[in-house]
């Protein structure tokens, strides 16, 4: 495809193709396909379209006290110009597209000749040549025109007659197009090409090309334009306003409300009884509706030298204790804290809020109250504690620790020496009291502690008292009494416990000699700067188990990590039943033994 300018061309060429296009000389149209008679009309229907577009514009928020632009600003009578000179410019372009068409010399159109087809739709000529062409198809209503770069032209039929025989026209020109680009014969190529230079021009034919038309009121018609539209755009700029500040004005006075007010007086308006006692009242009044504390904080930071400052003051405890009614109405510390960190202005309110913090930690102790046995356990009232617990959590925060120590007592010597002289003695390895040593109590420990934690949060809420695992007080050398419990720095539920050893069993298959062990558990949950803990003592005593015993690829490890495992859920099953009136279910993790290996038969 090459594109041609054709007031650009000689004289000849131009009155060649001026002829060929009317069919009054050869090479004469295969087929045309004329142009629309209603040229400049898209930018005619887009003149009036910004002009609507302008008109609609400069009519948004007229008259509306509720938008920003009720007033328009300067900035807008700079589009309305704009837009009415857009508007007048389309205009323009339009009459002198539509002046260039009626000025061409040749009929608008798209032409096939029978060198290729010529798009004539304006004095710039596209050319495709046949020599480019890919496919021809011919129905009963258009003949279809595509060339290798993909551009596909229609033409016109009247029958499928016409369209065949102009199908065939076009492959017999294509071939001798060919012929004459072989023959690089000029006559030949004049004879298909309308816009082909030949060596023999008409001796009628003028020396002056034609001109493209240059209408001077164009140019007159867009400085009219721009003027036009700067001079209108700017009046209606100025009507509009006179007119819609009317409006808003007697919108704001119908209305009678904070936000009529507020608007009037953004639109420029300053009526000192608004300014000091309509509009600060009417915002008070909204700000109360609302029922927002923030509201009313918001309100007297805006107005720091209120006229009304008897009824703000009202209004503002009047919110926060609405406000603090909703957090009660949660239950939880964690509302009425939230409610203080709010609210810094909360004093009015004072005597109120501790109250209602007070009332969370009152309810919590009830309901741990009512999780607990009643009456007395080893004459003492776990009840009677709970409440010197949660009244020192509510002083001094939740945090509450659960501390092992664990010692081994004097029998662990007479086992280990019973173990050295029996003859199932293996070794220093197999003692009894090396697998109940710190080392093995401190793993014990870390596998019931999530159980004991578990079962006695259950009765608070962790933002009343949180329990948590403190680290394990240093045990006494074997055999040796512990020294008295150390004072807490936070309430401390300290599970003493000693491990005496007795009860020998022997082993034939796995070869082994075991002992049994009890546990004495002394716990006591004790308070800072307090002399009455809460003591539960609970005594334990277990057998080796004759199924681990006797398994065939169990260790000593074995049999004693099972023993103190059962020894550990016994402790915890009775700890809770004797503290709670629906203990939980607890469950130590049985031991895991590899699977034994069947015997040959």
């Amino acid at each position: 495809m090459k594109s041609i300018e054709f007031y650009d061309l000689p004289r000849p060429i131009q009155e060649r193709f001026v002829a060929a296009s009317q069919a009054t000389l050869a090479p004469a149209p295969l087929a045309v396909k004329l142009g629309s008679r209603f040229v400049g009309m898209r930018w005619f229907a887009g003149s009036a379209g910004v002009l609507l577009v302008t008109a609609v514009f400069a009519l948004q928020g007229f008259g509306d006290l509720d938008h920003p632009e009720a007033l328009a600003s300067a900035g807008r009578a700079l589009l309305y110009a704009l837009g009415f000179t857009l508007s007048f410019a389309c205009l323009t372009r339009g009459l002198t597209l539509r002046d260039r068409a009626l000025s061409l010399p040749f009929a608008r159109a798209t032409y096939l000749f029978p060198a290729g087809v010529v798009d004539a739709m304006s004095s710039r000529l596209s050319v495709h040549s046949l020599s480019e062409l890919r496919d021809v198809d011919a129905s009963a209503q258009a003949l279809s025109v595509t060339f290798i770069d993909g551009t596909t032209f229609q033409f016109p039929a009247q029958s499928q007659e016409q369209a065949d025989a102009a199908k065939r026209a076009v492959s017999e020109s294509r071939q001798r197009l060919d012929d004459a680009t072989r023959a690089d014969s000029v006559r030949s190529l004049a004879a298909l090409d309308p816009l082909c230079q030949t060596n023999f021009p008409s001796p009628f034919s003028q020396d002056v090309p034609f001109k493209r038309p240059t209408p001077l009121w164009g140019a007159a018609l867009t400085g009219m334009a721009m003027l036009s539209g700067a001079a209108l755009g700017v009046g209606v700029w100025e009507v509009r306003n006179k007119l819609s500040a009317r409006r808003i004005a007697d919108a704001a006075r119908a209305r009678d409300t904070t936000e009529a007010y507020r608007q009037y007086l953004e639109r420029g308006g300053q009526h000192p009884d608004i300014v000091d006692i309509l509009l600060p009242r009417a915002e008070l009044l909204e700000a109360k509706a609302g029922g927002s504390v923030e509201a009313i904080e918001r309100y007297i930071e805006a107005h720091p030298d209120s006229k009304i400052q008897s009824e703000v003051d009202e209004a503002l405890r009047a919110a926060l204790l609405a406000s603090l009614a909703k957090a009660k109405n949660e239950g939880t510390l964690a509302a009425i804290e939230r409610f203080g960190t709010e609210n810094p202005r909360h004093a009015p309110v004072a005597a109120e809020l501790a109250e209602a913090r007070h009332a969370v930690y009152s309810a919590a102790a009830a309901r741990a109250k009512s999780l607990l046995v009643p009456g007395e356990v080893q004459n003492q009232s776990p009840a009677a504690f709970v409440d010197r617990l949660v009244a020192h959590a509510e002083s001094h925060g939740p945090e509450a620790r659960i501390v092992f120590r664990s010692y081994l007592g004097s029998s662990y010597e007479t086992a280990d020496n019973f173990v050295r002289a029996s003859a199932f003695f293996g070794g220093n390895g197999t003692l009894p009291s090396r697998f109940v040593g710190r080392e093995f109590m401190r793993k014990r420990e870390a596998l019931i502690a999530p159980i004991l934690l578990g079962g006695l949060q259950s009765l608070f809420a962790p933002e009343i008292i949180r329990f948590e695992l403190g680290e394990p007080l240093a045990s006494p050398e074997p055999g040796e009494r512990p020294e008295p419990l150390p004072a807490p720095e936070v309430p401390t539920l300290y599970i003493d416990y000693r491990t005496e050893l007795s009860g020998a069993q022997l082993n034939l298959r796995p070869r082994g000699i075991f002992f049994g062990a009890g546990i004495f558990f002394e716990t006591s949950f004790a308070l800072p700067a307090q002399k009455q803990p809460l003591q539960i003592v609970v005594p334990t005593w277990r057998s080796p188990s004759r199924n681990v015993m006797q398994h065939k690829t169990r260790t000593m490890a074995d049999v004693y990590e099972d023993l103190v495992r059962r020894s550990f859920g016994m402790f915890l099953r009775r700890y809770f039943e004797r503290l709670m009136r629906n203990p939980p279910e607890v469950s130590v993790p049985d031991v895991e033994l590899p699977p034994e290996e069947p015997t040959g038969g």
